[in-house]
């Protein structure tokens, strides 16, 4: 079966995994990940072919690659398959045109025609060989590959496919060293400029991977591939502003380049330009209305937002999704439920994850799932099933441990809570689990055990040092113990972390008041007053730090505004009726 032949069996557009899933750039939680995205205009890595050719080649590339940006897989395929009939060396080609069948649904054709290609061209063509050892996977292709290497070493082809199989296998170091080889002998490859950016990501330098592509962007304004890497990782460093920009130029290069929206949709969002981001998700959907890749792309991004609007706008998407004859059931399903939990419709979402469960009855996060919606419906030994199933489902997992401690603390069993947070503390790289360490802190505050529960909360702040709620809760935990001076230095840090943060505000004058520094502590209960106007707690302190200074007029007032909030101390009410005939006896 040759290439052409192939695609026209494809049929229908179908969106089915791909084997490459794994072994693209996902540069953002936020964006679906795909198979690498590269730059055209590669130089092929065997002879040019002659003029003409080269011309038609590039013609149905360029075509392909619209077509590819518009999420029209056939077309796409159709396209990448006439420019290698036109020139069968162009290494980029080859991987558009798997990608472009892959996406389409019809990979075991692929493998089937790769076969047939390598048996015509033989044994000695290294690059079909390739081309058709990448179908494979990454565990299974990555020996070969190296032996491959060890019999050319430096070739720039097998570098770059062992690099992929090594990120594909999260063996970044490895990749990292394959990629950094072949961008060396040769940086202008779109394919080893993508992954050698994503192995420097992975393996934390963010700025050379910035860098790499911004000395590739200054050469080459108009490589707007190159343009929407640096924005998906403006994106990632939260800077969204920039992400923003550099989506627009694309756009305005590439108008109908969906990747591009996603991430003017994301960055806008961040902004709270919510309109933008609404605009380049119609458009999104305008384009592809009735692809469910684009329509679980949307209900995923909508559904993130938790607002009302987002979350019954996601629930209408996923419901179409599982509609469409070949869409991800599981997908449809589990995001539907997601939006039904978020929106508190726990009956809804605990039938759609188990709908989704008995697509995956394997899958840990879908079993979680489940638990966490018995959880919230209080169905605790319903819970206490699931998240055991879903602990023997991957041991390995933080979740379910956690939520078992969630159980614990739900039924104020806080020892048993204190052990499953625990639990999750001595799971390998979940140390610095800060879900587990502030609970786990709460916990040990709720038996009195202070010492414990202050040596967690200065981990969690090591971790998040500009956090204010964080400093907040380790000086909560100083004020348990009676350590005021410590408390007051941190409840001043957590002030200036954020101003508005009234419980700092709030629990400073406190601290300040048993420190018997009054003024200090009426200035601060007076800012968290300013800030919540009816909280109970910082009415009654700012009431009796009144009284203490003899401020009984201003006393009277904080006393009966404690009243009017529901405040339930029952000596309040008779304080206020003698505060009342002391200051009429005052004004006589």
């Amino acid at each position: 079966m040759t290439r052409r032949s192939l695609v026209g069996a494809l049929g229908l557009l179908l969106a089915v995994e791909s084997v490459f899933v794994g072994t693209g750039i996902a540069w953002s939680d936020d964006v679906p990940p795909k198979p690498a995205s590269d730059a055209p205009g590669a130089a092929p890595v065997v002879a040019p072919v002659a003029s003409a050719a080269a011309a038609e080649a590039k013609k149905y590339f360029e075509s392909g690659d619209v077509a590819r940006e518009e999420g029209r897989w056939e077309a796409a395929a159709t396209a990448y398959s006439k420019s290698l009939d036109a020139d069968e060396s162009n290494y980029l080609a080859h991987l558009r045109y798997q990608e472009a069948v892959i996406e389409a649904g019809s990979a075991s054709l692929l493998v089937q025609s790769y076969d047939e290609q390598v048996n015509e061209h033989g044994a000695t063509d290294k690059s079909m060989k390739l081309h058709r050892l990448r179908l494979e996977p990454a565990s299974a292709r990555t020996p070969a590959l190296s032996a491959m290497l060890k019999a050319s070493p430096g070739d720039v082809a097998v570098l770059l496919e062992l690099g992929r199989a090594q990120l594909a296998l999260d063996d970044v170091s490895g990749a990292r060293k394959s990629l950094e080889a072949a961008y060396a002998a040769k940086s202008d490859f779109a394919d080893v400029l993508a992954l050698s950016v994503e192995a420097l990501r992975r393996a934390g330098d963010g700025a050379g991977a910035r860098a790499r592509l911004e000395a590739i962007q200054k050469v080459s304004p108009e490589n707007f591939e190159c343009l929407l890497r640096l924005a998906r990782l403006d994106l990632a460093e939260g800077k969204f502003d920039n992400a923003m920009k550099r989506a627009d130029a694309v756009l305005g290069m590439r108008p109908t380049y969906l990747t591009a929206f996603f991430v003017k949709s994301e960055a806008a969002a961040r902004l709270g330009r919510i309109e933008d981001a609404r605009n380049a998700l119609d458009a999104i959907l305008k384009s592809r209305p009735d692809d469910p890749d684009a329509i679980l792309a949307v209900g995923d991004f909508v559904a993130k937002s938790a607002t009302k609007e987002g979350l019954e706008k996601a629930i209408v998407l996923y419901k179409k999704v599982l509609t469409i004859k070949g869409a991800s059931q599981l997908r449809g399903q589990y995001g539907l439920a997601w939006a039904y939990e978020r929106s508190n419709q726990l009956d809804l979402a605990a039938t759609a994850y188990r709908e989704a469960g008995l697509l995956a009855p394997g899958d840990a996060a879908v079993v979680n799932s489940i638990g966490v919606v018995c959880l919230k419906q209080k169905k605790f030994q319903d819970a206490i099933v699931q998240f055991k199933k879903a602990i023997d489902l991957d041991p390995l997992a933080p979740e379910a441990y956690a939520n078992m401690g969630a159980v614990a603390d739900e039924q104020a069993d806080w020892n048993e809570g204190i052990k499953w947070y625990l639990t999750v503390l001595k799971l390998k790289g979940q140390e610095k689990n800060v879900r587990a360490l502030l609970n786990c802190s709460f916990d040990y505050e709720a038996v009195g055990n202070y010492k414990k529960a202050e040596d967690m909360l200065v981990k969690v702040r090591a971790i998040r040092p500009d956090d204010s709620e964080i400093a907040t809760f380790l000086a909560d935990n100083q004020s348990f113990q009676k350590k005021w001076k410590s408390a007051i230095k941190i409840y001043l840090e957590a002030t200036k972390l954020d101003e508005k943060n009234r419980f700092a505000w709030r629990g400073l004058g406190i601290a300040y008041a048993q420190d018997e520094q009054e003024d200090k502590a009426i200035d601060a209960l007076e800012k968290a007053k300013a800030l919540k106007a009816d909280d109970a707690t910082t009415l009654v302190v700012l009431g009796d730090t009144y009284l203490s200074k003899g401020e009984l007029e201003k006393a009277l007032t904080n006393f009966e505004a404690y009243v009017k909030a529901g405040g339930s101390n029952g000596d309040i009410p008779a304080l206020i009726e003698q505060l009342k005939a002391q200051i009429d006896a005052k004004k006589k």
